[in-house]
């Protein structure tokens, strides 16, 4: 053997898909790195009636993935490529309310047929959760929503930050790294009142997670398109809070050996 390509044997190809359409497969295996949408970020809580203690939102998981996961087919077969859209983040809201969850992010797939995915024979990648709305208790006790949970442990968003006068802990925390990406940065404590920050979104396999805004109503940081990351919550506020950031859509790419 006098080279390395002696040991492997024909040429790699590959097409990247980042949003839906089709592929026909020339050889019998191929290979699919990808990921699903990532969830929107929750929004924060407001607390117009006394002025204070608003919680954060958390932030919106990133999407599931798979990397170089083998998919038997059949030549000259086509195959619906679906690649899913990130979640809507929660909406804000305005009055003594809790925020909103942010939406779940939608399946990406490689399917014989789009309209009946078969999760055994196919490759479907499931979007990831939205995070959850700040939550409103009472004049003197608001909490950070929850961030949502990633897939296999990675990409989870960053929990909001508490509205809580007595304990003043309320900075977002940061989502939790993805394979690809990092995780969004938590927004910080709306000083000098209880205004708890938006928690991070996820880590997506191709991108960072949407940072969660500061406890000043401003909106949550959108995940970029294709990233499959989370968005970022929205920090809790007095008058009205600011939306959810919006979760990263999915992306898939196709290898194969000719």
């Amino acid at each position: 053997m006098s080279s390395l390509s002696d040991f492997f044997r024909g040429s790699p190809k590959a097409q990247a898909f980042t949003s839906t359409g089709t592929f026909t497969p020339t050889t019998e295996v191929i290979y699919i790195t990808g990921c699903g949408g990532g969830g929107g970020g929750g929004s924060g809580s407001d607390n117009s009636g006394a002025g204070d203690e608003c919680g954060g939102g958390g932030g919106g998981a990133a999407g599931a993935f798979c990397i170089r996961r083998p998919m038997k087919v059949t030549p000259g077969v086509e195959l619906d490529v679906v690649i899913g859209s990130g979640g809507a983040g929660g909406t804000g809201v305005s009055g003594t309310v809790s925020g909103n969850n942010g939406t779940t992010g939608n399946q990406s797939a490689v399917a014989v047929d789009s309209g009946a995915i078969n999760p055994v024979t196919d490759c479907v990648l499931s979007g990831g959760q939205g995070g959850y709305g700040g939550i409103y208790v009472s004049p003197t006790a608001a909490t950070g929503g929850l961030g949502a949970t990633g897939a296999g442990g990675y990409g989870s968003g960053g929990a909001g930050g508490s509205g809580f006068a007595a304990v003043l802990t309320g900075n977002g925390t940061r989502g939790v790294p993805g394979m690809g990406g990092a995780g969004g940065a938590g927004g910080a404590f709306g000083a000098p009142h209880p205004y708890g920050g938006g928690g991070g979104g996820g880590g997506g396999l191709f991108g960072p997670g949407g940072a969660g805004s500061d406890g000043t109503g401003a909106a949550g940081t959108a995940a970029a398109a294709n990233s499959g990351a989370g968005g970022g919550g929205s920090g809790g506020f007095v008058t009205t809070s600011g939306a959810g950031g919006a979760g990263g859509s999915g992306a898939i790419l196709i290898e194969w050996i000719v």
